[in-house]
Formats: C-alpha cells, sequence, structure tokens
C-alpha cells in the first residue's frame, strides 16, 4: 500500500508540473511561474519516487513519516491556495488525496509490523 502511496504522490505533483513544463514551458522562462517552485516539485518528484521504491524493498520507516507530512504540507497549500482563488480543489482531487495519505499511513504501519515480526512468525498471522 505505501508504495502504491507514494507512487500515487508522486503522480499527483508530477503530472500538473510535467504538463505545465512542456505547455507552458515560456510561463517558467518569463517568471510566470517560479523556477524554484518547479525544482522543489522535481525533488519532491524524486523523494516520492525513493521512498515507493523503499515501500518496495520492505523498509520505509523513516521516508514513509516524512513523506506522510510532506503530503499533509501539500494539502495545506493547496487549501490556502484554494481559499485565495488561486486554485480549485474538487472532489476527485479530496478523493485522491485521501487514498494517497491512507496508502502512506498504512504502508508505514506495514514496515513496522514487518520490522517487528520475529522469523519464527507467519506473515499470514500478522497480515489476514
Amino acid at each position: 500500500m505505501g508504495m502504491f502511496g507514494a507512487l500515487g504522490f508522486a503522480a499527483w505533483l508530477g503530472m500538473p508540473a510535467a504538463l505545465l513544463a512542456a505547455v507552458h514551458f515560456r510561463h517558467i522562462r518569463s517568471g510566470m511561474v517560479s523556477p524554484v517552485e518547479t525544482a522543489i516539485i522535481a525533488l519532491l518528484v524524486a523523494f516520492a519516487l525513493f521512498t515507493a521504491w523503499r515501500f518496495r524493498m520492505q523498509r520505509g520507516l523513516i521516508v514513509g513519516p516524512i513523506l506522510l507530512v510532506t503530503l499533509v504540507i501539500e494539502v495545506i497549500k493547496r487549501l490556502i491556495m484554494t481559499f485565495e482563488g488561486m486554485l480549485s480543489l474538487g472532489v476527485f482531487d479530496a478523493l485522491v488525496t485521501f487514498m494517497i495519505f491512507f496508502g502512506l499511513l498504512n504502508g508505514t504501519r506495514g514496515v513496522r509490523a514487518l520490522q517487528h515480526l520475529s522469523p519464527d512468525d507467519d506473515l499470514e498471522s500478522v497480515f489476514p
């Protein structure tokens, strides 16, 4: 679940940024879109992809909560932009955000459970 949540977060941030860079590159060059913000989004997408890989390796107890906090900060930023009239959040965006949040949360819980699993324990008893 954590891997899919992290990949969803990377897509949630990366697809609009990629469309902005591909279609409206002149806005970035003219300064209408901050190149610093574009670089931060690229770093967040790379971090989300790294976190997805760590979840896939059944690790990620450190990077998972960091990405979860980053998601909460990004949601707060988008809500502030919505209240200022710069962005419009819809039901679909809220649904995708909740799915990503719970995917990351369950992935972190799963990694924690796997790390506390002794070699004698049955995996079926931990994850029914």
